[in-house]
């Protein structure tokens, strides 16, 4: 029948369900007869002490000594009567006569007027009468309320999180915990909101109930960590965990063992190793799965701590015959870790594969429960009219509660939303930087999400959408790059949400915008340099080649190496690009005559076909051609050589030179140890490229050798702006 409910209604009906059981219990405490006194916590071999009374016949402080029945009979009241839970009780005997007293003293408390025994302070024993009365909700202890509303809590959220899976038997193992759970500590809540005494058969009773709701919400969790997030165990293991589990409250209503405590404590701390054992089970089996991994941390962890939290300060403490850390009603609320845990992970990690959709529901009923407690509030802590108190209620939850509901939402629920100039900033620098087009936008996906891994994809999606129920984020392709698969988000710790699809779409789109103004950016300028390519070739190429008609043998090589320059520019800013075979033919024939002059032999060999065929941009050549010129400069003016050997080579995305002369030694070539201008020209430029440039001076002969990358590094500063260049320089 919930199957074909709505989530919503499913939750609802739970928080209705147990709202009712909360007004029942409240409401079953409050008729139990009280007497407005309160009694301080001592030994329980002792008489309780009265430390506070709302009669003024009682003297304070006071000992309560015994109760006077009806028919005259004194019961004597111990500090054991008054035990917050009687599960610490160690023998059989001892716990019939709990419950037989028990018994006696609601009797003896229920009739219209209570005798009452007390020493008070001056040692006198004295007889006083009380009306017992019955009590108000809010003269109830904190420690029921405590307990009711961790009840509450596991109750409502574990109804939520099967409401949204009902058919994963993942969810209907946590909601059985959380059942379990209300089921046992709302018994403990009633009798340990007694005053005095509970009639015997009823105290048994709500123990009994209360055991079996423990062992309950025990076999369920063993079992949940049996087959989430992975199937470590089948089916007959989960029967039979929860046929041990169950067989507890019996084989204690059997008084099979010797004593209640092995039953209740002992099998506790039997139980939590199991569950570690499970939790650590599931550790094992999801080494290699990053996303089920998340679980088991988070969520194992959550519930683990929960469960060993209470154990360490109630039960192994009973266990060794020593005070309890906490009092159990208060020790109680270690369990709320086990559902702030799962409603975390939800947001966190889509724990039971649920996003954060699902806490919608939530939300809904918290706006509900808000207004519920604001118009109980009004209603009858200001003694408010009950329709201005439920307009004001709702005014209330609209000021207060709903505008704060998504900064709660965010800062509690998922990780802040990136701020719009921070977004600008990653989009900016991914569409304008000099790396290549794949590399921009691997570099902005690792800056969006961090995820662990980032890996070409095949078949390209339409758009960017989630795999794997949140492990994997796949985005299309853009201009220039290839289609993505992310996993692991942020860092292996979550999983992708909608949210990351919805944020990678409008980058993408951000992306394609600013692309398309760089486009037309860049065709102005490429519109721009043409022009000034066409004047400078149509006029100041044409006053040149007039000059060099007219000019002597002496000012010709000046000239043709200034139209060479002409041609390189205009090629430059036209975009042209080169291969790599013309560029070495260009040099070597501009070299060649260059050193014909000066009657000095070149041997420079033609590059191989494959090398031949590499394109160049005007970058590469350029740089390589005034690299070259520079040290045939070097060579024409200061070595006195006869013989030159020249050998380019590019292979593996760079240029390497390696230019010999056999001209004169190293004092000759460096002034005496001074560097000359051509070499830290050179070396700046080779520098500036992101290369580097090295001379070696032997007797008799000298070496040159640079190298520098195809293309421009990303980082590589202008040319230029590289102060006090080093060279390399090697002597022998």
């Amino acid at each position: 029948m919930f199957r074909r409910r709505s989530p919503a209604f499913i939750v609802t009906l739970a928080a209705m369900l147990g709202l009712l059981v909360i007004v029942l219990s409240a409401a079953l405490s409050c008729l139990q007869p009280h007497l407005g006194l309160t009694f301080a916590p001592g030994d329980h071999g002792r008489t309780p002490d009265i430390i506070a009374a709302s009669s003024k016949t009682v003297a304070l402080p006071s000992r309560l000594q015994a109760v006077i029945g009806p028919d005259g009979r004194r019961i004597p009241v111990t500090e054991a009567d008054l035990l917050e839970d009687p599960d610490t009780i160690a023998t059989y005997p001892a716990l019939d006569t709990f419950y037989e007293r028990q018994t006696q003293l609601y009797h003896a408390l229920s009739g219209p007027q209570v005798r009452l025994e007390l020493a008070r302070p001056d040692g006198v024993t004295a007889q006083i009468t009380l009306q017992p009365r019955t009590r108000s909700p809010a003269e109830l202890p904190a420690m029921f309320w405590v307990q009711i509303l961790t009840a509450m809590v596991a109750l409502v959220i574990g109804a939520w999180v099967w409401s949204l899976r009902p058919g994963d038997s993942a969810t209907r193992l946590f909601a059985l915990a959380g059942l379990g759970l209300a089921t046992s500590l709302i018994p403990i809540a009633i009798y340990g909101a007694r005053e005095v005494a509970l009639p015997g058969p009823l105290f048994a009773t709500l123990l009994t109930v209360s055991v079996t709701g423990a062992w309950l919400m025990g076999a369920a969790l063993i079992s949940l960590f049996l087959v989430y997030p992975a199937r470590v165990a089948g089916g007959p293991a989960v029967a039979l965990c929860f046929a041990l589990c169950l067989a507890m409250p019996v084989l204690r209503l059997l008084r099979v063992a010797p004593s209640p405590i092995v039953l209740s404590h002992a099998a506790a701390v039997v139980a939590l190793v199991a569950l570690l054992t499970a939790i650590a089970l599931q550790g094992l089996a999801t080494r290699h799965d990053p996303r089920h991994r998340a679980v088991v941390r988070w969520f194992g962890v959550s519930v683990g701590l929960g469960c060993a939290t209470f154990v360490a300060m109630v039960n192994l403490p009973l266990l060794l015959g020593l005070p309890t850390a906490l009092p159990p009603g208060y020790a109680v609320t270690a369990f709320l870790l086990i559902y702030a845990g799962a409603a975390l992970g939800v947001a966190r990690y889509r724990l039971f594969a649920l996003d954060m959709a699902a806490f919608r529901i939530l939300l809904l009923l918290g706006v509900g429960g808000l207004i519920l407690c604001l118009d109980a509030l009004l209603v009858y802590g200001l003694h408010m009219a009950s329709g201005s108190a439920l307009g004001l209620a709702f005014m209330g939850s609209l000021l207060f509660y709903l505008p704060l509901r998504d900064v709660i939402g965010r800062r509690l629920m998922g990780r802040p939303a990136m701020d719009s100039p921070r977004l600008f900033q990653l989009v900016s620098q991914a569409a304008f930087d000099p790396a290549s087009p794949q590399a921009r936008w691997e570099a902005l996906v690792r800056d969006l999400f961090d995820p662990l891994d980032i890996a070409p994809l095949d078949t390209p999606p339409p758009a960017p959408r989630l795999r794997q129920e949140g492990l994997v984020l796949e985005l299309p392709p853009l201009a220039g790059t290839t289609a993505l698969s992310l996993r692991h988000a942020r860092g292996g710790r979550g999983l992708f949400s909608p949210a990351d699809a919805r944020l990678a779409r409008e980058v993408m789109a951000l992306l394609e915008a600013a692309h398309a103004r760089r486009s037309a950016y860049e065709q102005g300028v490429m519109s721009e340099r043409l022009r000034i390519a066409r004047d400078l070739h149509d006029d100041v190429g044409a006053r040149l080649l007039s000059a060099l008609h007219l000019a002597e043998d002496a000012s010709r090589p000046a000239l043709h190496a200034a139209l060479d320059d002409i041609r390189a520019i205009v090629s430059g800013l036209g975009g042209e690009h080169k291969p790599f075979g013309r560029v070495i033919a260009d040099l070597r024939h501009e070299t060649a005559r260059r050193l014909e002059a000066l009657g000095i032999a070149l041997d420079w060999p033609s590059p191989g076909d494959d090398e031949a065929e590499v394109t160049l941009s005007y970058r590469a050549y350029k740089n390589l051609a005034s690299a070259v010129r520079e040290v045939m400069s070097n060579v024409m003016h200061h070595a006195q050589a006869s013989r030159v050997t020249v050998r380019i080579a590019c292979a593996q995305g760079r240029i390497c030179a390696a230019i010999r002369d056999d001209g004169q030694g190293c004092q000759a070539r460096t002034n005496g140890g001074r560097q000359g201008n051509g070499i830290r020209n050179l070396t700046a430029r080779m520098q500036t490229l992101g290369g580097e440039f090295a001379m070696t001076f032997r007797p008799g002969s000298a070496e040159a050798h640079f190298w520098f990358p195809l293309e421009a590094a990303a980082d590589a500063p202008e040319q230029g702006v590289i102060e006090n260049p080093q060279p390399v320089i090697v002597g022998s």
